[in-house]
């Protein structure tokens, strides 16, 4: 539900809360970090490509001997992320799913990584 009392339909567009101002805005910040952390359920949920969209912004990068878009980090209590998710799919652009080990006592006591390609790294 939006902040207005609006609730989105069920159908397979997203609904767009923010103005093109605020996603010029959050195109920014992106292009100014070295990583994008999100959650699993936002990879499972929003299925997002976290690309800087700015052909300038992807430019400026490059010139500061940067990718395109910064690296994009999945955290995951089970590691269960749909390879095809438009998070892996952009090839040029690194990715990388952390799922969290249980340790004897039922805490976590270290993260596993894994690429993409479901590579050890």
């Amino acid at each position: 539900m939006s902040l207005d009392g609006y609730l989105d339909d069920a159908g397979p567009d997203r609904l767009l809360l923010s103005s093109p101002e605020d996603f010029a805005e959050v195109d920014e910040v992106r292009a100014g970090v070295d990583a994008i952390l999100v959650g699993a359920n936002t990879v499972r949920a929003d299925n997002p490509r976290l690309l800087v969209r700015s052909p300038e912004h992807r430019r400026r990068r490059v010139e500061r001997g940067l990718p395109e878009s910064p690296a994009k980090v999945a955290l995951s209590g089970g590691g269960q992320l749909d390879p095809a998710a438009a998070f892996f799919t952009h090839r040029r652009h690194r990715a990388a799913g952390l799922r969290a080990r249980r340790g004897a006592a039922g805490g976590h006591r270290s993260a596993g990584c894994r690429g993409h390609r479901g590579r050890r790294r």
